[in-house]
């Protein structure tokens, strides 16, 4: 009878006689430090990165469990960098925002039946407002690791601004154009993730009626003897913010803010409106969209 043998596990081997396996040796488990390690997290990163690549509406119930999966892979303490992960294609994608932020609420679902916190919910909660606050308010104190790509373009920006003081030409021209419109693009994204996450139920009324008002704030006047600078890129921007978030949510809005909320809501709104010929054409069309589409809400109380 032929005899087969090959090496196993280097020094050992394996014999087959018959229908049997014979070892030389007793098969011994090499031991080594964190050797039932749960998976390689750049392998984990990768394959969430994948599938937010193919994300659709149509295979989103398969595409949810198997994100679910991944990040179980991960320990609590790295999930930071899935959160912005998803953080990231949800503002560079408005248009699948929607599927990214019902990707988080089943994972924020699957968390809580585990324990009664989430500390994904925590994380993405924490790295909005963050953002939030160092667009249209003071520096939060929140500390998230690494900065977002609209903080990232917003540096950029301010040193090309810079290198142009000194020497203009074409490309850096051209370069700067680029990078605001990039910019445009993804705080258009961030101001819609904050109506998705709303409609989730992921952050609550307060922190919208919050968010709407801070936006406002940036029209105050600098002094009593000055006056509002309506064509200032802030101030722009946050009217655009104001007018986007607010017709994104307002239908359930004014279902869940008190009186005195709804009251604020209508008077800035209707602030802008009197002042809209003060700004430029797209300023103008869409405060006046939003003011056709959300004043009827607002005024039912």
């Amino acid at each position: 009878m032929q005899i087969k043998q090959r090496p196993f596990m280097e020094e050992e081997l394996i014999r087959i006689e018959g229908n049997l396996l014979i070892f030389d040796e007793e098969v011994v488990l090499r031991r080594a430090l964190n050797a039932w390690k749960k998976c390689d997290e750049k392998t984990v990163y990768n394959e969430i990165i994948a599938l937010t690549n193919k994300i659709t509406k149509n295979y989103f119930d398969e595409q949810k469990n198997e994100f679910i999966a991944h990040v179980e892979k991960i320990d609590e303490e790295k999930v930071e960098k899935i959160v912005g992960i998803i953080f990231e294609r949800a503002m560079e994608e408005p248009e699948f925002c929607k599927l990214y932020v019902q990707l988080c609420q089943a994972q924020i679902s699957a968390d809580h039946q585990k324990a009664e916190t989430s500390k994904f919910a925590e994380i993405l909660i924490t790295k909005t407002q963050r953002l939030f606050d160092f667009l249209f308010g003071e520096d939060s104190k929140n500390e998230i690791n690494g900065p977002t790509q609209i903080e990232i373009l917003l540096k950029e920006k301010e040193k090309m601004e810079q290198s142009l003081k000194s020497s203009r030409s074409r490309e850096s021209s051209a370069s700067l154009a680029e990078i605001e419109v990039k910019l445009k693009w993804k705080q258009n994204g961030f101001i819609n993730l904050i109506g998705q996450l709303y409609l989730a139920k992921i952050v609550n009324p307060r922190i919208v009626n919050y968010c709407l008002k801070k936006m406002m704030q940036q029209l105050k006047k600098p002094t009593e003897d000055e006056e509002i600078d309506w064509r200032q890129e802030k101030v722009e921007m946050s009217i655009l913010g104001f007018c986007s978030l607010l017709q994104l949510v307002a239908e359930d809005l004014v279902k869940n803010s008190t009186t005195n909320e709804i009251e604020t809501l209508r008077f800035l709104l209707d602030f802008l409106y009197e002042n809209r010929q003060r700004t430029v054409n797209r300023i103008r069309f869409s405060i006046m969209d939003t003011h056709e589409t959300t004043a009827p809400m607002l005024s039912r109380i």
